[in-house]
């Protein structure tokens, strides 16, 4: 008699990272497109000028700390949605993630 052990498949879920820069012209992207649970990171590259993020709305919970030349934020997105941040320190300055 053959036995036959069936291995299961498993597959493995891509979780990535994307990047946002922060720069004299604005959010590079603007608009992100990211898939439920990926994390999402800027970079402040304006030489001169601190940025703080602020999230509006259902993203009112995020906010980070004043962050110098280099310095980086992160945070995960775990709901599906349209999420708009703003730069509180250059009025004006907003940005879109949209959560797939």
């Amino acid at each position: 008699k053959e036995i036959v052990i069936s291995q299961p498949i498993v597959k493995e879920m891509s979780i990535t990272t994307k990047t946002i820069l922060i720069s004299e012209e604005g959010f590079k992207p603007q608009t992100l497109q990211v898939h439920q649970g990926e994390t999402v990171q800027w970079i402040n590259k304006r030489p001169l000028t601190k940025s703080i993020l602020n999230g509006v709305r259902a993203l009112s919970k995020m906010r980070s700390p004043m962050l110098e030349e280099n310095e980086i934020f992160t945070w995960e997105f775990n709901t599906k949605g349209t999420f708009v941040y703003v730069d509180s320190v250059v009025i004006g300055r907003i940005g879109k993630i949209i959560v797939e």
